[in-house]
């Protein structure tokens, strides 16, 4: 709602995050700032982008975002989230050496974790309380798939909502498998075969949330037997994905 802070401050804010992101991209570490919105580019920088340079005579931060462009913006021309807060984060300095290893193998394990409902996330609170009432998901990981296909089974899903989500969650996956590509060479035989192999299975994910996202883009009377094949064959990649997962670390 209100503002907690006046112009001043907010300014001085901006201010020590420039100063401070320089350093750290002269350090040779980027920096990640929320919601980089001004309208510009048209194509507006939702979400998180990673601040990779600056241009210290025009001002302006460069960054890139998730979706693949790259855009200049003021340092102090954007505001986050509507105004109502800014945030820049830093990767700290390493003060022993970063074991790669190690690192990547947690997240695969989490990733593991994750589909098994151990990270249901907390209560967003009252900000967000109108838009989404439970602010807890009531399914998490491969349950949520499965709630996913029982609503199509019953022809109770949110037809309007099929293809944000299905864009959304076949995005992920695409990452997914491009990430599990560029960390396999880290892992001896067999954990970076399974690794390559669980890129792939993620690929047929992105493939099937696009054939999904496809099929109700502009269907008035759209075909729920078909969405329902189709989400089943995203679900058994999936699965496929988290075992060959699994296999990983187990070789590891």
């Amino acid at each position: 709602g209100e503002r907690a802070v006046s112009d001043e401050e907010y300014l001085q804010t901006q201010k020590r995050a420039w100063d401070a992101v320089r350093k750290s991209i002269d350090d040779g570490r980027p920096a990640i700032s929320w919601q980089m919105y001004e309208g510009k580019p048209a194509q507006v920088p939702w979400l998180w982008s990673l601040i990779v340079g600056y241009d210290e005579q025009a001002g302006t931060y460069i960054a890139t975002h998730p979706t693949g462009f790259t855009f200049e913006i003021a340092w102090d021309g954007y505001v986050s989230h509507g105004d109502q807060w800014f945030v820049v984060m830093f990767i700290p300095e390493q003060t022993k050496p970063f074991d790669a290893v190690a690192a990547n193998g947690r997240a695969i394990e989490r990733a593991v974790e994750a589909s098994e409902g151990m990270y249901p996330g907390v209560p967003t609170g009252k900000a967000s309380a109108g838009i989404y009432p439970q602010n807890t998901a009531a399914a998490h990981g491969l349950a949520a798939w499965e709630m996913w296909l029982q609503a199509f089974d019953a022809g109770t899903v949110s037809v309007g909502d099929i293809p944000g989500h299905a864009g959304f969650l076949g995005n992920a996956r695409a990452s997914a498998a491009v990430y599990l590509t560029e960390v396999a060479d880290l892992y001896p035989e067999p954990a970076r075969a399974s690794l390559l192999a669980a890129s792939e299975a993620y690929d047929e994910v992105f493939d099937a949330m696009r054939d999904l996202q496809d099929s109700y883009q502009a269907d008035d009377k759209p075909d729920l037997r078909q969405g329902t094949a189709i989400l089943e064959r995203g679900l058994q990649a999936e699965r496929e994905a988290l075992k060959k997962l699994a296999e990983a670390l187990t070789a590891m």
